[in-house]
């Protein structure tokens, strides 16, 4: 989407994979698995960016991820999985995800 004031806001859904568990559980050692400390540098789960930190998007444990004066944040619900990524405060982000959805 083109924002007014022209930036871009990526709002992206996929349907959530079929696991052998049920899928809260998945999400959730998902997000435990996005969060786990790597013992070497070299081993990051992200390489050279931050760590995401938890938040809750929509009611759904979700993960923010804070890059080169980008927001992304992912979370889960109803089946699929989403990212929305954009220039914004963290606060305009979550209000553009529930205009949107």
């Amino acid at each position: 989407f083109r924002l007014t004031d022209g930036s871009q806001f990526i709002l992206l859904a996929t349907k959530f994979p079929k696991l052998p568990i049920s899928g809260p559980r998945a999400i959730q050692l998902l997000n435990e698995a996005a969060l786990a400390k790597a013992k070497r540098p070299s081993e990051s789960r992200f390489g050279s960016a931050p760590a995401p930190e938890m938040i809750r998007v929509r009611g759904s444990d979700g993960l923010l991820f804070e890059f080169g004066g980008t927001i992304t944040l992912y979370w889960a619900e109803g089946g699929a999985a989403y990212t929305a990524s954009a220039q914004r405060p963290l606060k305009a982000m979550l209000t553009l995800v529930e205009d949107l959805l």
